[in-house]
């Protein structure tokens, strides 16, 4: 430990003991996801009855992308309405949720009037244009600054618009601001950072997840129709999950990366973020570098496809809430009533997933922030230095373990899809914890991460609504598919959404 610590200061300066003591932490915790590659441990199984809970819905779903294009189409609604709507709604209600980093009044209201003479002309873009969308503040955007929600660069404009920034720009759609996220896209809650972190819309006193929690709080409050994110090991899963909207993590490479700040290349992934499947499929379309294919579908429900369920990640390897655990039951009878059969999957242990993700992430954030984190290593937030600072000490042995483990588990977890046509499974163990209390740094006692394998593998994954607890927090479950099956994700989450029940409740008022 003496020379961890004499080997950190070298690199990042005098740093104070609280600060090495802290790394310490993370890097025991780092040691175990290493061991857990070595030799996974077996874990008893997890206790606990099913909770009662709401298997519903929202009702209705008003104030969607794809409600709004058809008020423009019959002329009942206009872009300037609209805007000026979800303006008033971010003045009422951000100044509590800190959803937005930068907001864009006057150019919004802008491009809602261009909006506007298109609907007129009869000539819309498509079914974008005029939507009121945000982009993360990670995501690039000529002549708008781009913070990444850090000291370093909450000056920074660029003079280019990111790939997905232009492709939402070129559909009509009308960008509202910059939505907040965890410094650099990585990290947890903390208040060391130059903007506020988003509050859960559900309940102000909980976690909105991260580190997409701004598009995600945005969308559940509706002070945006629609929003793009980033997700490296769950970041746009686990805040749609927490606040009750859909989220799509795509197939590597279907929707561009260039123009978003890394945080670890081999993990990134680019994805929309709305109310409901079938609005995020319009915003997944204009995305996506190739478009959205129409899937090939059983004219009834859902017969003729097979629900995989990885039973012993569900049932031994994860801390799942009641809550969590009842909704995926009463999700997967839905899925048999509409015709779907089930079948039991063995994938990987759960905790090997986690260590290897959750190393590849920081040795690639380390690498990238390698040389700001030698100058000025106190600038960063508390939580981000202290995640990253612990990967200085890996070597090439570590690296070279995490790259044979991603080979292998990719393999493995792709082989599934033999068995089944999509994969039903939570998308967190349980709803949105208390900020009060919960520790950044600190990895819980069971692995309960079921974003982070489809980061590994590439796949695609579809948060979904599944009703709420008791204390009224929403349940997210998650749609996982084989590479490039985005179009039969959104329409089985699409007819899952037509067979739920509904309910009069929403977030955010």
């Amino acid at each position: 430990m003496t020379s961890d610590a004499a080997r950190l200061r070298q690199l990042f300066g005098p740093l104070p003991d609280e600060e090495i003591i802290q790394i310490t932490r993370r890097r025991q915790i780092m040691q175990g996801w290493r061991e857990e590659l070595a030799a996974p441990r077996s874990l008893p199984p997890c206790p606990g009855d099913e909770e009662d809970i709401e298997f519903a819905l929202p009702a209705p779903d008003e104030d969607t992308i794809v409600a709004a294009a058809a008020a423009y189409a019959a002329r009942d609604l206009s872009p300037v309405e609209l805007v000026k709507h979800m303006l008033l709604r971010i003045e009422r209600l951000d100044g509590t949720l800190h959803s937005y980093i930068t907001v864009l009044p006057e150019a919004a209201l802008a491009q809602a009037r261009e909006a506007e003479v298109r609907m007129m002309r009869r000539q819309p873009r498509g079914p974008l244009d005029g939507i009121p969308y945000n982009l993360k503040d990670i995501i690039d955007t000529a002549g708008i600054r781009t913070t990444c929600h850090s000291r370093l660069r909450t000056d920074v404009v660029p003079v280019r618009d990111a790939d997905a920034a232009a492709r939402l720009k070129s559909a009509g759609g009308v960008l509202l601001g910059k939505s907040a996220t965890h410094e650099f896209a990585f990290g947890g809650p903390t208040d060391d950072t130059p903007f506020p972190q988003p509050r859960n819309p559900w309940d102000t006193e909980r976690y909105a997840g991260g580190s997409s929690s701004g598009a995600a709080v945005a969308v559940a409050a509706r002070m945006a129709l629609g929003s793009v994110g980033t997700d490296t090991g769950g970041s746009l899963r686990i805040p749609s999950s927490f606040c009750g909207v859909v989220s799509m993590k795509p197939s590597r490479g279907r929707i561009n990366t260039e123009g978003v700040f890394p945080l670890a290349p081999s993990l990134d992934h680019v994805g929309p973020v709305a109310a409901n499947a079938a609005d995020c499929a319009v915003l997944f379309e204009a995305l996506a570098v190739d478009g959205l294919v129409e899937p090939r579908m059983p004219a009834d429900g859902l017969k003729g496809l097979t629900a995989g369920l990885p039973r012993d990640w569900i049932d031994n390897q994860a801390e799942l809430s009641p809550a969590v655990r009842r909704a995926l039951r009463q999700m997967e009878d839905l899925a048999r009533d509409l015709g779907a059969t089930t079948v039991d999957l063995a994938p990987p242990p759960l905790s090997e997933f986690r260590a290897a993700v959750s190393l590849l992430t920081a040795w690639e954030a380390y690498r990238i922030h390698a040389v700001d984190l030698g100058r000025q290593f106190l600038r960063y937030s508390d939580v981000f230095r202290r995640r990253v600072a612990p990967a200085a000490l890996l070597d090439e042995a570590d690296h070279a373990s995490m790259i044979a483990a991603k080979t292998r588990l990719s393999a493995a977890f792709n082989a599934l899809f033999e068995q089944c046509d999509f994969i039903l499974m939570p998308a967190t163990a349980t709803t949105a914890p208390l900020l009060t209390g919960l520790d950044p740094l600190a990895e819980a006692a069971r692995p309960s991460s079921f974003s982070q394998p489809t980061n590994l593998t590439g796949s695609p994954s579809l948060t979904i609504r599944a009703g709420f607890d008791r204390k009224g927090l929403p349940i997210g479950l998650q749609l996982v598919g084989p590479m490039r099956a985005e179009e039969l994700l959104f329409a089985i989450a699409c007819r899952i959404e037509d067979a739920m029940p509904r309910r009069l409740y929403r977030s955010g008022e």
